[in-house]
């Protein structure tokens, strides 16, 4: 019964790679889009202007890294923050964010968001030295943190739910000193 089996998926599989060669021949641009091919380091480059980087976050169970993508070079590192810390921030980030109970205004997480700053940005902010326009490529729970409410600067006094909207013109939110868009993949 196993051999049997083993027989059909092997004319299955083949018959498979058949049809997908076919296609890939027949119809090379759905073959793209279906099967796009990773993009080479020089193309990537190729495609960014004087003043832009593309910063390329992944997240592993053994790290955080980063991909800093310029026109002219490019830089690779892990980082110092872990996932699960990394995971810890961004939902206490979010969860100050939350607007379902409108009864209750909540501060916002200001630390947490300076934290993010710098264990995301601050690592590579010598790479970005120039560069007014950021292209992010996020995954797993980076995909749900809204980049721009990271704060270079520690606030330089409490901030509590009663002065907190006044200080907001204060801070040194991230997307004051680049403009950011986000894609789903490189």
């Amino acid at each position: 019964r196993v051999t049997t089996i083993q027989k059909q998926l092997a004319i299955l599989s083949s018959a498979i790679r058949k049809s997908t060669k076919k296609i890939t021949q027949e119809f090379p641009e759905f073959s793209n889009l279906t099967s796009p091919m990773p993009i080479e380091l020089a193309e990537v480059q190729s495609l960014l202007k004087n003043k832009e980087a593309l910063v390329k976050y992944v997240t592993t169970s053994d790290g955080v890294f980063v991909w800093v993508v310029r026109d002219e070079d490019s830089f690779f590192a892990k980082l110092k923050i872990n996932s699960s810390e990394l995971s810890k921030l961004i939902e206490q980030v979010r969860a100050s964010l939350n607007t379902s109970n409108t009864e209750v205004i909540r501060t916002f997480d200001f630390n947490s968001a300076h934290k993010l700053y710098r264990s995301l940005v601050k690592p590579i902010k010598n790479k970005l030295n120039g560069i007014k326009h950021l292209t992010l490529v996020l995954d797993g729970v980076l995909r749900s943190l809204p980049f721009g409410i990271l704060i270079s600067d520690k606030p330089e006094t409490k901030i509590t739910i009663t002065n907190q909207f006044k200080n907001y013109p204060k801070l040194n939110w991230l997307v004051r000193e680049y403009s950011l868009s986000v894609i789903p993949s490189v």
